[in-house]
C-alpha cells in the first residue's frame, strides 16, 4: 500500500484514483508476455531443487502469484511473497521481505541463498537481511561484491553444490 500512496502523492492524485491504472499496467497486462520471457533452464533448475528437497520461495516487489502462474512455475513455491503484503509493506532493498521469507522457511538468514537479477535492490536487500545472494545474469563478481555472480541456472546449480 505504501507504493500506491507514494505514486498517488507523486501524481497529485488519490490512491483510489490511480489504483485501477496501476493494477492494469503493472500487474495484469504484462502477464500475457511472461511465459515467453522465462529464462532458459529455469524449470530444470527448479526440478533439481525439488528433487534435492530444497525449499523454494519467491519474493517480488509486486504481487507474484499471477506472475508465477503465467511463468508456469507456481507449483514449485513453498512461499510466495510480495512487497505489498501487509507483513512486509516495503520494497526491496528494505530487508522486511527477506526477513519474512527466512521466518516462514524456519531458517536463519545465514542459511538462505537469495537469487535475484538486480544488484542494486536484490543484493543490497539480501545483504541488509544477512543473507547470501546470487545475481543471475552477471558474469563476474569481485571480493568486494555483496553477491555471487552467475551467468545462468547451470552456474547457479554448481554454486549450490559448492555451498552444500
Amino acid at each position: 500500500m505504501a507504493h500506491l500512496r507514494r505514486a498517488a502523492d507523486l501524481a497529485g492524485e488519490d490512491v483510489d484514483a490511480i489504483k485501477p491504472t496501476i493494477e492494469e499496467w503493472v500487474t495484469q497486462r504484462p502477464l500475457r508476455y511472461l511465459r515467453r520471457c522465462r529464462r532458459k533452464g529455469l524449470l530444470e533448475f527448479l526440478e533439481d531443487l525439488r528433487r534435492r528437497n530444497i525449499q523454494i520461495g519467491f519474493f517480488s516487489d509486486y504481487p507474484a502469484v499471477a506472475k508465477l502462474a503465467a511463468l508456469e512455475v507456481d507449483g514449485y513455491a513453498s512461499i510466495c511473497l510480495s512487497a505489498s503484503d501487509p507483513e512486509i509493506n516495503a520494497f526491496k532493498p528494505w530487508p522486511r521481505g527477506f526477513l519474512r521469507a527466512s521466518k516462514l522457511f524456519g531458517l536463519s538468514c545465514e542459511e538462505v541463498l537469495y537469487v535475484g537479477d538486480r544488484p542494486n535492490v536484490d543484493a543490497v536487500g539480501a545483504m541488509n537481511a544477512g543473507m547470501r545472494c546470487a545475481i543471475l545474469g552477471r558474469g563476474t563478481s569481485s571480493r568486494q561484491s555483496a553477491y555471487l555472480a552467475v551467468t545462468g541456472f547451470a552456474d547457479l546449480g554448481s554454486l549450490l553444490q559448492d555451498l552444500s
